[in-house]
């Protein structure tokens, strides 16, 4: 098992090598598996959710590795250890960064898996590119139109305020999405638009404090 990722809902049988792959304009962090003997299929790519990185996947990287499937789990832009260049993104540079990733990786066709964020950006690269994708698994996410319900969206248009925002908040917001911290502690807008409820809730069963650690150190500086 790699360094740093927790044990937990393992059996030991997998692991999940952590490294760089450097595509064409960005040095990528991931987190691949292999099976063991010939694949069962196409190599599955798994792109995660906000705000997660690809340790989200960990778990199912393990399952997929035992039923004898390759995947790859890579940090968005912007996202982990994934380079953070300062420019503004579009869906189609998004779904730019998965063919680029694939190109690096030597993967002709994969079936992509996208969660909330990455499901956007997995869309958008079925879309964009057909003979890329061989299956598309969307998970809790968008595909086309934004709702004007999900303030956050917009927010992080507005340059320069989440980097402010996670820049200060970035343990706190974490703890309150992940952990049960009280959300009165993000303070309202227009410098928080997350709409949490106050008052203080049970950690879920889902996460661990070496997860909540993860997830506060990877928002901890917005521009590294």
């Amino acid at each position: 098992m790699a360094a740093g990722l927790p044990r937990i809902g393992f059996t030991g049988d997998v692991t999940i090598h952590e490294g760089y792959v450097q595509t064409v304009d960005l040095r990528v962090h991931e987190r691949t598996t292999a099976p063991d003997g010939e694949p069962a299929g196409d190599p599955v790519v798994l792109l995660h959710g906000f705000p997660q990185t690809g340790h989200q996947w960990r778990h199912q990287q393990e399952a997929l590795a035992l039923a004898g499937y390759a995947t790859f789990a890579p940090d968005n832009r912007g996202f982990g250890g994934t380079d953070k260049p300062l420019v503004r993104v579009s869906r189609a540079l998004l779904a730019q960064d998965v063919v680029n990733y694939l190109d690096a990786k030597g993967i002709e066709r994969c079936t992509l898996v996208g969660h909330d964020w990455g499901g956007i950006i997995a869309f958008k690269t079925a879309i964009d590119h057909p003979t890329r994708v061989a299956r598309l698994a969307l998970l809790d996410t968008l595909c086309t139109v934004w709702s004007p319900q999900a303030v956050h969206g917009f927010w992080f248009k507005a340059a320069g305020r989440a980097e402010s925002f996670f820049e200060h908040h970035h343990r706190a917001f974490i703890e309150v999405l992940f952990g049960g911290r009280d959300a009165a502690v993000l303070g309202g807008r227009p410098e928080s638009p997350w709409p949490v409820p106050h008052g203080a809730r049970e950690r879920p069963s889902w996460i661990d404090a070496d997860d909540l650690a993860h997830y506060v150190d990877a928002f901890r500086d917005p521009h590294v």
